[in-house]
């Protein structure tokens, strides 16, 4: 969304971009530039991309009414899997404290942030516990 001015003093927010994930958005957090987004059972690194015409088909490449209009797509740049369900992050610098529904927590390192190709998303430490305590 960007802020925009409606005109007559006052403000309002114009959608800019609409990215399609399959599953429910538990987490979105500002990283490394984009935007991270924690997808059920993973976490997903999205990128904001300019269109250059827009009428421009969208990412997945066929036509679609809900995003035409828009002057940038959301493109997925890395993805780490193996959670059960990332309900909450918590990021620093390329780093990425992640809690899961039954795993704890992890702490996830996002390697070679250069650019879309080659990018990608490691463990770097976890919680073997499995969620421990109580009493």
């Amino acid at each position: 969304f960007t802020a925009v001015s409606d005109g007559s003093g006052g403000t309002r927010l114009e959608l800019r971009a609409v990215g399609r994930v399959k599953g429910a958005v538990y987490t979105l957090e500002p990283f490394c530039g984009g935007l991270l987004a924690g997808v059920n059972a993973r976490l997903q690194l999205f990128q904001w991309v300019p269109r250059l015409d827009s009428n421009a088909l969208g990412s997945s490449g066929a036509s679609d009414k809900a995003t035409r209009g828009f002057d940038g797509d959301l493109r997925m740049l890395a993805t780490q899997h193996g959670f059960i369900t990332v309900l909450s992050t918590w990021t620093d610098g390329d780093r990425v404290l992640v809690g899961d529904m039954m795993k704890s927590i992890s702490l996830v390192q996002l390697v070679n942030v250069k650019g879309a190709n080659g990018s990608g998303a490691s463990a770097a430490a976890a919680d073997a516990g499995g969620g421990g305590g109580g009493g």
